[in-house]
């Protein structure tokens, strides 16, 4: 358009005073400038985001801010830890999608605003691989929770009468106490460990869940050597598949991690 000045902005065309009332006088050319300041910062102001370059974290913590919210604030009305916050905010991970929807319900703006294309896949992969390792966690503790059934299964051998009968713990008295002592010990101690690895698999406790699942197999092969030890075969070999399963878990659990080491 002749004789009036147009400036660009993030994309946005802007037309202000005509050209001839620009230059009459450098007086009302500082009186202009200010004039076209002032509506550009309102223009600026009613954009969600100043552009899309922008991370999923840089995002999210300006419309914290922009809202007036702690990390500790957010966390409370998106049901997550303050850590959880600060991790998405550092750009060290991203939110799940029931966490990714109350963000977006929060601060009403859509999913596709506040993630690029990229990030949603990123945060697909994510979320795929979170759930895989739920699950193998989920039957890691199932199998430490079933030695509940080692103690009420008719494993142990019991001479009487020139014959071998089969009895559960509970019945199960020809041999000595410390040996007694020893087996409730190892399957109570496991039904512990398989109930911690359920907990800290729900809470998403990695660390945790990595020493307690070294623990629970380090047990287990104990137990077996144990068992066979006290020439009690059935116990042992129950055992014994138990402990491949579990090995057979961790196989695949640290095979998953190499290959995300290698992607990322």
């Amino acid at each position: 358009m002749t004789g009036m000045i147009w400036k660009r902005k993030s994309g946005w065309p802007v037309a202000f005073l005509p050209e001839s009332a620009y230059n009459k006088s450098a007086g009302r050319k500082g009186k202009f400038q200010q004039i076209q300041k002032n509506y550009d910062t309102r223009l600026t102001d009613q954009l969600p985001y100043q552009e899309t370059t922008m991370e999923f974290n840089e995002k999210l913590q300006q419309l914290r801010k922009k809202n007036n919210l702690t990390q500790e604030q957010l966390a409370e009305q998106l049901f997550v830890s303050r850590t959880a916050v600060s991790k998405w905010e550092s750009g060290k991970g991203y939110p799940n999608i029931e966490s990714l929807k109350s963000i977006s319900k929060l601060f009403s703006v859509s999913i596709d605003d506040l993630l690029s294309g990229d990030e949603l896949i990123s945060l697909a992969e994510c979320e795929n691989r979170s759930n895989i390792k739920k699950v193998y966690g989920l039957m890691g503790g199932i199998i430490d929770v079933m030695a509940a059934a080692f103690i009420f299964l008719p494993l142990y051998g019991k001479p009487e009468g020139g014959h071998i009968y089969h009895v559960n713990l509970l019945s199960f008295t020809d041999t000595t106490k410390i040996n007694l002592w020893i087996y409730w010990g190892i399957f109570c101690f496991l039904i512990v460990l398989g109930i911690m690895r359920l907990i800290l698999t729900h809470y998403d406790k990695e660390a945790w869940l990595s020493r307690v699942t070294n623990g629970s197999v380090a047990l287990s092969a104990a137990a077996i050597c144990s068992f066979a030890a006290a020439r009690e075969p059935y116990v042992t070999v129950l055992m014994f598949l138990f402990f491949v399963w579990k090995i057979t878990l961790l196989y695949y659990i640290m095979n998953r991690k190499q290959h995300q080491a290698k992607t990322s």
